[in-house]
């Protein structure tokens, strides 16, 4: 017996073990003593004995050594599966596409962009578009937006933060519906500009530099920075021209209203036939305030929200749906700190 843990006495009568019991009336409230009764089914015996001393509590360092061994082990078999199944899915991970750092190019230079997140409005424009119901209403004049698509031609790829250093490098190879179809403009727009360029009838022409694009007739500037372009099979929101120092080039500008009185400026560029949507620049006044109430004020060429590709870049890596998985490292890190936890914590 060890009676510094506490350790209860043996039944007087069999020898088995006690265990304490609710008290007698006639035993009275002496602190002194406890009731007792053996545990064994074959023995009654119970009586009055001495209060033994309370279970001393192992010191705190101790408990916790316990607690740690109780845990320890699941924790690293958890930590060990998790870091396994992000290894496997860290390597099954396509490469992150970076956009590139289009500021730093050279002038002359150009890259192909990224394609769409798919979450841009843009792409789920023309995937709703596409598969339009068959009993939406139309018309002859008004064709259904699947229709109109469907009769344009292929779909073109879509994407976004190119710089076109190189005029007449991938010269589109689409329509004009095809192209105004894919940058959801109003069908009454698609249908005049379409018009326009088949009678060979802009109502002005362009000079097109890595500075400015401007109006040669009215003197309308046209942000360079900010172009929803088409090249090859492919509508590129947000592109930057990045001509070599001294260069332009000449384009046809083609402009039409749809029912809201909103103009829209299509640049086709004579070395490439890049059909292409234009945003106009305000003017500033002498205050350095710009002109104009807004985009839809009607002196304004106006850029649809949708193709307006200058904030959309900027946050670009944010807008990916990129699928994220914990870093092996981290769990390596916290495996290592357990480690060392049971070590400090180890008895002598």
């Amino acid at each position: 017996m060890n009676p510094g843990y506490g350790t209860r006495v043996s039944c007087a009568a069999c020898g088995g073990a006690l265990r304490r019991v609710r008290r007698l009336s006639a035993d009275g409230v002496q602190r002194a003593v406890r009731r007792y009764a053996c545990t064994s089914d074959a023995c009654s015996w119970q009586g009055l004995l001495p209060r033994m001393p309370a279970r001393r509590r192992a010191p705190v360092a101790r408990r916790l050594r316990r607690a740690l061994r109780a845990v320890a082990v699941p924790l690293a078999v958890v930590a060990s599966l998790s870091a396994g199944l992000a290894v496997a899915a860290w390597h099954g991970l396509p490469p992150k596409p970076e956009l590139p750092d289009t500021q730093t190019l050279a002038l002359g230079d150009h890259t192909d962009g990224l394609p769409l997140p798919p979450t841009h409005p843009l792409l789920l424009h023309v995937q709703k578009a596409t598969v339009a119901p068959a009993s939406a209403s139309r018309t002859a004049a008004n064709p259904s937006s699947a229709e109109a698509f469907a009769s344009s031609g292929p779909l073109l790829s879509l994407r976004r933060g190119c710089v076109w250093g190189k005029p007449g490098r991938n010269p589109y190879r689409g329509t004009v519906e095809q192209a105004l179809n894919m940058a959801a403009l109003p069908a009454e727009v698609v249908r005049e500009i379409a018009r326009q360029v088949q009678a060979g009838t802009p109502v002005d022409q362009l000079e097109i530099s890595t500075a400015a694009i401007r109006a040669t007739a009215s003197g309308r500037q046209f942000n360079p920075a900010n172009v929803a372009m088409t090249y090859g099979t492919t509508l590129c929101l947000g592109t930057r021209v990045n001509f070599p120092a001294g260069h332009t080039e000449a384009a046809a500008l083609y402009e039409a209203a749809d029912h809201a009185g909103r103009i829209y400026a299509i640049m086709v560029p004579k070395v490439c036939g890049n059909v292409s949507v234009l945003g106009q620049l305000k003017r500033k006044t002498m205050t350095g305030l710009s002109t104009g109430a807004g985009p839809d004020d009607p002196e304004l060429r106006y850029m649809p929200p949708m193709l307006d590709g200058g904030p959309q870049v900027r946050t670009a890596l944010a807008e990916r749906g990129s699928q994220t998985v914990p870093l092996p490292g981290t769990l390596v890190l916290v495996l290592a700190g357990l480690a060392l936890l049971w070590r400090h914590q180890r008895p002598r």
